[in-house]
């Protein structure tokens, strides 16, 4: 009886030693279960913020692999113009422009086995409707699922191409320019040496011969024969009025003495003279007080040019001058009847440059307006 009691209560204690042995695994697998439960929320976490950090990335991102799209973001889908599920799985070439996908190859290749490749590079793309697109792109070689894979951010940069391409024009256009304006420079100092030379210079050297004769016929107690005086005084006059006239040509003085619309006038009667055959006419439709010191010499030149071209290539025989007040400032029109041009195909000279040279640097804006048969017009207009 006592070797009976004495192995149940043996018994009882290794069941009560199992018990405990199994509670305690039970614990532990509970606090396993938890902690894994707390990992995987953990994860899920990180992989919702990681998640919305990648949609709401203003620039693309992109994951390539085995050569095809194995993820994208939202804005790599609008860059592109595809939705996301047509991006996935598509060929990563097929948004590349052909003239760059050998490059792209290659560079894909080398980053795969590890070789030194530039990780940001610039390319053209190619979006679903079919335009070319410029775009940066910054990638990195990573692990995706167990296996290599290219991490790719991607930023459109097709604006500032365009604006790099316009500022080069423009400079390009500027180098043009400031080519034609020394050229024009050269011409004006020629002509002013001609013009000193061939009038004022010869009128000064008859000048100085004669009374030189004059005082050496003098000198001897002689009566002065030949030229005299009243004729030397009109060698002088004349002298004085070819300077006039080259002082004019430079600067009217009358722009600063009368005013524009005394200019005006007087340009139009002097252009008469010079071009009988052109019919002129004129309308002025605003007060001196209205018209800008800064603004005179800029509508002088303006309109000087364009009657000069007129003159010279419209091959019209009417000529139209407007200067005048409008709802927002002044503007100054000249209009003739010739047959007119393609100003998208005719070559932009000096003086078509100088005109929106000098109408945009005063704050205006110049236009040209013709078609074949039609004549030409030419407005400046300052909004005051």
């Amino acid at each position: 009886m006592s070797e009976l009691s004495s192995t149940y209560r043996e018994l009882e204690m290794r069941v009560n030693q199992r018990t405990a042995e199994l509670r305690r695994a039970n614990d532990a697998l509970r606090a396993g279960i938890n902690e894994r439960r707390q990992a995987e929320e953990a994860l899920r976490e990180s992989e919702k913020k990681y998640s919305g950090l990648v949609e709401s990335s203003l620039t693309g991102i992109y994951i390539d692999q085995d050569g095809k799209i194995a993820f994208a973001n939202q804005r790599f889908s609008e860059i592109y113009g595809y939705s996301r599920e047509e991006l996935q799985g598509m060929e990563g070439l097929s948004i590349d422009h052909p003239e760059d996908r050998t490059v792209t190859e290659k560079m894909r290749a080398k980053r795969l086995i590890g070789e030194d490749v530039p990780s940001e590079y610039e390319i053209r793309g190619l979006t679903k409707d079919g335009r070319t697109i410029w775009v940066a792109r910054r990638n990195a070689l990573i692990e995706y699922k167990g296996r290599p894979a290219i991490l790719g951010n991607v930023v459109e940069t097709t604006q500032r191409k365009k604006m790099e391409e316009s500022l080069q024009e423009s400079e390009k256009a500027l180098r043009h320019l400031s080519s034609q304006l020394m050229m024009a420079q050269e011409n004006e100092r020629k002509w002013i040496a001609q013009e000193l030379h061939d009038s004022i210079g010869q009128t000064l050297t008859a000048v100085k011969f004669s009374l030189e004769r004059k005082l050496s016929q003098m000198g001897q107690g002689k009566a002065p024969p030949g030229i005299s005086l009243e004729e030397i005084l009109a060698m002088l006059q004349g002298g004085i009025e070819e300077t006039r006239r080259i002082m004019t040509h430079l600067r009217p003085s009358m722009l600063d003495d009368l005013g524009i619309i005394a200019t005006l006038n007087w340009i139009c009667r002097e252009f008469q003279k010079v071009y009988p055959h052109l019919r002129l006419e004129k309308e002025v439709g605003i007060r001196e007080d209205e018209v800008p010191e800064s603004l005179k010499i800029v509508i002088f030149r303006v309109l000087q040019e364009a009657m000069n071209n007129c003159a010279k290539h419209s091959g019209g025989d009417f000529l139209s001058i407007a200067l005048r007040k409008n709802e927002t400032g002044i503007e100054l029109v000249i209009e003739d009847n010739g047959p007119g041009f393609d100003p998208g195909n005719a070559p932009r000279g000096l003086g078509m440059g100088s005109m929106t040279e000098r109408t945009e640097n005063s704050g205006g804006v110049f236009s040209v307006f013709s078609t074949r048969g039609a004549g030409t017009c030419v407005r400046a207009t300052w909004v005051l």
